[in-house]
């Protein structure tokens, strides 16, 4: 369970007919900060993920403790290359997304400090060397963060195995290979939404249909969770 770039991942396969791909998606990321209000609190409702949707690119903020939020510009690597200076920061997330400029007084600072980071999706099969290793987490099923699940799953791998050992009577040999069995093509399903909701993030979020969708759905399971 050591991470998308696994070390113990990179030695099973050079003893085993380990199958591996990590597949990078034309996009990369770049973190920033949104900080406090003057004053302290939020400068933005704490309690939502806020989304930027532009043409090809998206920023999002979550919410820290200390009042701050973290951001994420997720963009085309050459666009993310291009903004490589102050002025040319400034102008694209004014010309872009204006409301941030007051938002974020470190933008270009941040910007030209912080690297550039690609995003990957990584298969492997099968997960376990015998009895003896078994991958967990990113390291067996790398995903991208555009469905918030990549913890979630990991731990539910934990759960599952656990399962799958009580129901094998703590018979590694047996366990192993059945969990990977039945917990792949969930992983694999993960991988497909997460790619699937990142371009509905980009690029849906702005569309007054997506909107009435959402509203819909933010009704109908309002209704549905108090009958």
């Amino acid at each position: 369970c050591d991470g998308a770039f696994s070390a113990v991942r990179a030695n099973i396969a050079r003893i085993s007919r380990l199958s591996v791909s990590v597949e990078y998606i034309d996009h990369g990321y770049k973190e920033l900060s949104l900080p406090a209000a003057v004053g302290g609190g939020y400068a933005m409702p704490p309690e939502a993920l806020h989304i930027w949707p532009g043409s090809e690119v998206m920023l999002i903020a979550l919410p820290n403790s200390d009042g701050s939020f973290t951001c994420t510009l997720f963009g085309d690597f050459d666009l993310l290359e291009a903004l490589d200076t102050a002025e040319k920061v400034t102008d694209f997330f004014a010309q872009t997304w204006p409301d941030t400029i007051l938002l974020m007084p470190n933008l270009a600072e941040e910007y030209l400090a912080n690297p550039n980071a690609a995003l990957s999706t990584v298969r492997c099969s099968p997960w376990h060397l015998g009895a003896n290793l078994l991958l967990l987490g990113d390291a067996a099923h790398g995903v991208v963060p555009f469905y918030g699940q990549g913890m979630n799953c990991a731990m539910e791998d934990c759960l599952l195995l656990d399962d799958e050992l009580n129901t094998a009577d703590d018979d590694w040999a047996v366990a192993l290979p059945a969990f990977y069995a039945a917990r792949k093509p969930a992983t694999d399903c993960l991988a497909q939404l997460a790619i699937d909701n990142y371009e509905e993030m980009r690029d849906k979020t702005v569309s007054t249909l997506f909107q009435l969708k959402g509203r819909l759905h933010a009704a109908v399971h309002a209704l549905v969770s108090s009958s």
